[in-house]
């Protein structure tokens, strides 16, 4: 056993916040650790402090080294064979344990030999993750594998990585997380908490957190309001018997002034209590979720039916991808598109919003359907936050209440898009079309490059509502948790 020690570690880009600041952490190289965390929290720098290209505060000790994926390719003309041997000068590459590694991703050898840049992105992939493999004395630290993968592709993936013995694993995935780590590290804003078992463990205990949390905080309102009471009614019995003092009659004035003090020193010590339990409220209401008010308001519809096909064909180039194809989209349908990469999937929801060329058949769209579209790539123009919700007729209090319950840092709510990373960017199309109130909702791989958190926070929104949606996703636990039915399209 090995184990790679952190002590005091500190971290910030130019001109950014601390994103680690006095780290200390101590990971067993046996494990096979998940990290977690919202965009932003510092998941891949994490990696590259251990990789050693960042400067950093602290200290990291690695007890051999590490390899981080996907690597840097220059030339894309190269074969895996001859990527192995690039990236790794001087070591002559054992073409056996290559091999090897691809038969259990169910890669071809021909793939191998074919160059790096001519595969399909699964096929990248999975060649990548076989040279990684098939390199005994580094220690990999593996960054969104699957990102790019398609259910077939990430399933084979996720089994593969749950037979091999201790990596550090970034990913948003789920089911990845679940089947193929034994440990958490979540990058929480007040630190990073390591913990025992798969994603779905640690988001249990997170909930049971959460829900102690809450039970705390109402003891604390009561609390509150007791202490406030009590304060009430001390202040006013001393006034009352400082007045005493001075009455008519023979009066202990001295008596009534000792009592009169004691009373009006309680009276602080039970403001000072309350001001305590104030303040410690606060600390746990930073962690509360005022999501009343953000449930989705879908249009009503009358008729029912949304949109209707009937033997559709449509395709690129005169080439059809999607062959004779028949549905039917109603009132509260939420369709859940499934299939491989280059099935036809993002065509079909371009065809719904008036996108894409029939070659045959029939698609009626009701003129009167009012239609909340989310792309695969969210144009990053130099549009702020706050134009985006006024051209779309947005509340901008709801627009960034939403924003900041998807993980978006207060700073960030005054950015443009083009300055925002691409799952944050993705989150601000997201919110927008969730606030939007339209009839059919149509999104096209809404997750792509979300964190998991921001993933569990959108399906509880939707599970509060009862909107239309078509989706096109990879994130089948996703899929499971908000659609109703499915298509699946062959290509």
């Amino acid at each position: 056993m090995s184990t790679i020690i952190i002590k005091d570690l500190g971290f910030n880009y130019p001109g950014g916040d601390p994103l680690f600041s006095s780290v200390s952490l101590n990971i067993d190289t046996s494990w096979n650790l998940g990290v977690v965390g919202r965009n932003g929290s510092g998941k891949t720098t994490l990696l590259r402090l251990l990789e050693g290209s960042l400067e950093h505060k602290g200290t990291i000790t690695v007890p051999f080294p590490l390899q981080y994926f996907p690597p840097e390719i220059t030339d894309d003309g190269l074969n895996a064979l001859e990527l192995t041997m690039a990236l790794r000068p001087g070591k002559e590459p054992d073409e056996w344990k290559l091999k090897r590694e691809a038969g259990f991703l169910k890669l071809s050898e021909n793939s191998l030999k074919r160059p790096i840049g001519d595969l399909s992105g699964g096929e990248r992939v999975k060649a990548l993750l076989s040279i990684l493999f098939s390199e005994d004395e580094a220690f990999p630290l593996i960054d969104e594998p699957v990102r790019n993968l398609d259910r077939d592709g990430r399933i084979v993936v996720a089994r593969y990585l749950s037979l091999k013995k201790g990596f550090i694993l970034v990913s948003h995935d789920r089911e990845l997380l679940d089947g193929a780590v034994d440990h958490i590290i979540a990058l929480n804003p007040e630190g990073p908490e390591l913990s025992r078992g798969n994603f779905s463990v640690w988001w249990e205990n997170r909930q049971r957190e959460e829900k102690r949390r809450e039970l705390d905080n109402l003891k604390l309102k009561k609390d509150i309001k007791r202490l406030e009471e009590a304060a009430q009614k001390s202040s006013d019995w001393a006034k009352s018997a400082e007045k005493g003092k001075f009455g008519k009659g023979p009066v202990d004035r001295g008596y009534i002034g000792h009592k009169a003090s004691k009373m009006q020193k309680k009276s602080k010590n039970i403001t000072r209590r309350r001001e305590k339990a104030v303040e410690e409220r606060a600390t746990i209401v930073k962690s509360e979720k005022k999501t009343s008010e953000l449930i989705l308001k879908p249009l009503p519809f009358e008729g029912g039916v949304i949109a209707r096909a009937t033997g559709l064909s449509a395709g690129y180039d005169g080439k059809s991808v999607l062959t004779d194809l028949s549905f039917t989209i109603n009132l509260g349908d939420r369709l859940a598109l499934k299939g491989p990469n280059g099935s036809g999937k993002s065509l079909f929801i371009k065809l719904l919003i008036g996108e894409g060329r029939i070659n045959k058949g029939e698609l009626r769209i009701s003129p009167r359907a009012k239609i909340s579209y989310v792309p695969q790539n969210p144009d990053a123009g130099s549009v702020k936050l706050r134009e985006m919700a006024i051209e779309r007729g947005l509340d901008e209090g709801r627009f960034k209440s939403l924003l900041r319950l998807l993980g978006f840092a207060r700073e960030e709510l005054n950015s443009d898009l083009a300055s925002l990373s691409l799952g944050q960017r993705k989150k601000a199309y997201l919110a927008a079309s969730i606030l939007t109130e339209a009839h059919l909702y149509l999104w096209d791989e809404p997750l792509s490059n979300v964190d998991v958190i921001s993933r569990m926070e959108i399906e509880n929104l939707l599970a509060r509502s009862k909107i239309t949606l078509v989706v096109c996703e990879h994130d089948y636990a996703f899929l499971e948790k908000v659609t109703t039915s499915s298509i699946t399209l062959v290509g």
